[in-house]
């Protein structure tokens, strides 16, 4: 009687199984994104380790790498940031096209 009585509270706090994915895909797009951020980052960096190990000697490689992971390294919390806030945006995305929906009706 009491384990039941205890299930019957619980249950509000279950998810269904359409919350389960809805979070699980917001979770992934996350992470992709997140990924994606790295890789903008990052990619500057492989390309110049990548001329190191090959010993490309052009001094124009190494000039355009250098400046580029000069500008990308830094901007990875940038980026993270970005993806971090996305959830907040498109919320008030959302409600404020729902504002507009509801003044044009």
């Amino acid at each position: 009687w009491t384990v039941r009585q205890s299930e019957k509270r619980m249950e509000q706090f279950r998810s269904t199984d359409r919350d389960r994915y809805k979070t699980s895909k917001k979770v992934a797009i996350a992470g992709i994104f997140y990924s994606i951020g790295n890789l903008f980052a990052f990619l500057p960096l492989f390309i110049y380790v990548i001329g190191l190990i090959t010993g490309i000697t052009k001094p124009l490689f190494w000039s355009i790498t250098e400046v580029l992971a000069s500008i990308f390294s830094p901007l990875i919390g940038f980026f993270n940031a970005l993806v971090y806030f996305r959830p907040q945006y498109m919320e008030y995305r959302e409600e404020k096209r729902k504002k507009r929906a509801l003044q044009s009706a």
